[in-house]
């Protein structure tokens, strides 16, 4: 009777994996090891708000996740001694995902929405500069910035 439930088993995830694909089965991560670098840093308007998405790759650039702490800021385009809006955020290394960029190309990175309000409230010029830090759980830090149109 074990053999037959072994049988059914094997024969249940053979079935899964054909259904998925292997390929779907095995990118639940990202593939890269220890964080290098952050890279594909963007901030664009969503709707009525502002997608922001950045990716990590390991030393081999391949792209990777880490468990983390990511701050948000938005400062005035001229003077970057005005912040005028900051949100901080504990990231996982399950909200890595893989999304496709504005040139259609797949990378693996983490995505966040913000409301318009939470940021155009306290902007007052055409542009801004978002930045962003994330500091893995590790110590790591990795810096880069986008400018937005408001």
């Amino acid at each position: 009777m074990k053999t037959l439930a072994r049988g059914v088993l094997v024969l249940a995830v053979l079935s899964l994996t054909a259904a998925c694909g292997v390929s779907k089965l095995l990118e639940l991560e990202a593939p890269g090891g220890k964080p290098a670098l952050m890279t594909s840093v963007l901030v664009t308007k969503e709707g009525g708000g502002y997608k922001i998405q950045y990716s990590l790759q390991d030393e081999d650039l391949a792209y990777t996740s880490a468990d983390g702490t990511l701050t948000v800021w938005f400062v005035d385009y001229d003077n970057e001694s005005r912040v005028f809006f900051t949100k901080t955020y504990e990231v996982e290394k399950s909200d890595f995902k893989k999304y496709e960029t504005l040139l259609g190309r797949e990378v693996w990175g983490h995505v966040i929405i913000l409301g318009g309000s939470e940021v155009s409230q306290y902007g007052s010029d055409v542009f801004a500069t978002m930045k962003l830090r994330f500091e893995t759980d590790s110590g790591a830090v990795f810096e880069d910035e986008d400018t937005l149109f408001m």
